[in-house]
């Protein structure tokens, strides 16, 4: 974790984690700060099994799960914002979906660490 993360404040370590993350990523931050440490790891756990069998609309849908409708909807237009770009191949939109995956994989793990104090 890096140290920038935990100056002298007031805030909670996930407090800290949050407020440094790009601000595209705060809102599924926000989803996972309402889960147990161990509905996170399930949820990662089946997020990641989704998706190397293949299942990347389930994997996806666990990714962005929680997440407030204005919120959703505004991943969902940078994510068709991307795909337009792109030219919607499948290679493009199998690489943007992999994207909103590892990084709600990413952002968990890193509540995690920020609980367990690492």
């Amino acid at each position: 974790m890096n140290p920038k993360y935990y100056k002298s404040t007031n805030m909670s370590k996930v407090d800290q984690v949050i407020a440094a993350m790009p601000d595209e990523l705060k809102p599924l931050a926000e989803t996972f700060r309402a889960e147990t440490s161990a509905q996170i790891t399930d949820r990662i756990r089946a997020m990641t099994e989704a998706y190397l069998n293949g299942a990347f609309g389930e994997s996806l849908k666990l990714a962005v799960k929680g997440m407030a409708t204005a919120d959703l909807l505004a991943l969902l237009d940078a994510v068709n914002a991307k795909l337009t770009a792109a030219s919607q191949s499948k290679s493009d939109y199998n690489a943007t979906i992999k994207t909103v995956i590892l990084d709600s994989v990413i952002v968990g793990l890193d509540i995690l660490m920020a609980r367990a104090g690492v």
